[in-house]
């Protein structure tokens, strides 16, 4: 049974839901949008304003992920998505750690409404507040070069959001000056992106950055060329933004798909842009500018991180050691031969498309989040790795540690819709949902780790699973095999 919940925030009363040990309110709108122009607060309003129930996603292909995330056909909305929701256990005068969580979906799609960010659980276990929002994505919000930083209005929205949970949390509870900031994938990029980002300094105090997807940052020739391409496919010039504007969002989205599914360089058709005006002008820079950031970080990867984009393709099944010599020898060159004896000597018992999985994982995530690691240690940020290697045993064991696969553990949330199924039936599910998420929530309050920092003299490692251990240089073999090879920038 749910009761009504009344907060008094700085635009207006929000009427949200008491579920039980925590109140939500959800459908809040944080800003208002033209298309292809910056974010900008929205207007108070007079009386009570509904928020019991989450407001549409930005426009994007609802994927089969998608729906498996969400639980629900999801509902899109160019001019309303700009919304995001709030749990708490109180809206009292407590000042309590505040979490604002940044959803993946390689920029391309998802949404801060799915059933798997529910902060119920959170709330209840930690005492604290947790928000989740929309952005803009794909080319609504990473269009680069139609106006001064529209490569970058999705993450203008997330600043926009920041800013409201500076200045709202208070009347939910929270503590405006102890927020952290985390998020998965393109969410976990966004949060190096936001470290980076001047605009974001005094927003967040703490970041975690889960399987980050760094190598989508893009550089701006990049942001002009895929915008460039998207025009081209809609029929229309390089000069014409303005046809582009006009268009219904329906035709955008479905002719920008054919941009984002480019088998080579679709990661990067709509992403962050190191453009000079709203992040840094290089991809160095930006890196530079993250590592200097004096924030804490909690940082880390997944073992099989792209077991979840191949498990389940025929073609990768099949892949045998002919290719697999192919795959090392475009990733590593000269040195293909060593780096896949290196590969064999840390993961004895791979099967050949496991051992192109790993490559892949180390190539995505993995060596991007050591370098940027690298870079904080070296400027003195205090940044903690972890490394996740709990294997599901869905789907007879195909995913291993895949892509994704901490998120119900960090939201303590294994009880939602499609989560048994991505995480299979077994009893430690419990415990480690335990232990994960009270590390979440302890970083959260403390701003720190019961584990070294990570430094190159000892790469001190969290691996998590079953069991959590320190270990020192987790697979030194194969990091050491990309030594002197471009990661991240």
């Amino acid at each position: 049974m749910t009761s009504p919940a009344l907060a008094r925030t700085p635009s207006g009363d929000l009427r949200g839901v008491d579920r039980g040990g925590a109140l939500r309110f959800a459908g809040v709108p944080f800003a208002r949008a033209d298309r292809f122009a910056p974010p900008q607060p929205v207007d108070p309003w007079k009386g009570v304003r509904d928020a019991q129930e989450p407001g549409p996603a930005a426009p994007q292909v609802i994927t089969p992920l998608e729906k498996l995330l969400s639980g629900e056909d999801l509902p899109t909305d160019e001019h309303g998505c700009l919304t995001l929701n709030v749990w708490t256990p109180a809206c009292d005068h407590e000042r309590r750690p505040v979490l604002v969580w940044v959803h993946g979906g390689a920029f391309a799609t998802g949404t801060g409404r799915s059933s798997w960010y529910d902060g119920t659980a959170l709330v209840r276990r930690g005492d604290v507040v947790v928000v989740t929002f929309n952005y803009r994505l794909g080319a609504l919000g990473f269009s680069h070069g139609l106006a001064p930083g529209s490569g970058n209005l999705g993450l203008l929205d997330q600043v926009t959001a920041l800013r409201w949970v500076r200045d709202h949390i208070a009347a939910f509870g929270g503590d405006p000056t102890n927020v952290t900031l985390f998020g998965e994938s393109a969410g976990g990029a966004s949060v190096a992106a936001l470290l980076a980002l001047p605009e974001s300094d005094g927003l967040f105090h703490r970041a975690v950055a889960q399987s980050p997807s760094l190598t989508q940052l893009r550089t701006a020739e990049r942001g002009r060329q895929a915008t460039a391409e998207l025009l081209a496919l809609l029929g229309l010039s390089a000069e014409d933004a303005d046809g582009l504007a006009r268009l219904d969002v329906a035709t955008l989205v479905e002719h920008q798909t054919r941009v984002l599914t480019d088998n080579l360089a679709g990661i990067t058709a709509a992403s962050p842009t190191a453009d000079g005006e709203v992040l840094p002008a290089t991809l160095t820079a930006l890196r530079h500018a993250a590592a200097a950031r004096r924030v804490p970080l909690l940082l880390g990867t997944t073992r099989d991180e792209m077991a979840l984009f191949s498990a389940f393709d025929p073609k990768h099944a099949a892949l045998d050691d002919a290719a697999l010599g192919v795959i090392a020898h475009r990733t590593f060159g000269d040195g293909a031969d060593e780096a896949l004896s290196a590969y064999r000597h840390d993961r004895p018992d791979a099967s050949t498309p496991q051992l192109a999985v790993a490559i892949a994982t180390d190539a995505a995530f993995r060596l991007p989040a050591i370098r940027l690691a690298e870079a904080r240690a070296a400027a003195g940020s205090d940044t903690w790795l972890y490394w996740f290697t709990w294997p599901t045993p869905a789907f007879g064991g195909v995913l291993g540690a895949c892509h994704g696969i901490e998120i119900p553990f960090v939201f303590h949330n294994l009880s939602q819709p499609g989560v048994e199924m991505f995480l299979g039936h077994g009893p430690e599910r419990h415990a480690l949902a335990d232990a994960v998420a009270d590390t979440w929530l302890a970083f959260a309050r403390h701003g720190s780790c019961p584990w070294p920092t990570y430094e190159p003299a000892r790469r001190t490692v969290l691996r998590i699973d079953v069991e959590r251990e320190l270990i020192t240089d987790p697979e030194a073999a194969t990091r050491q095999a990309w030594d002197g090879l471009p990661a991240w920038p």
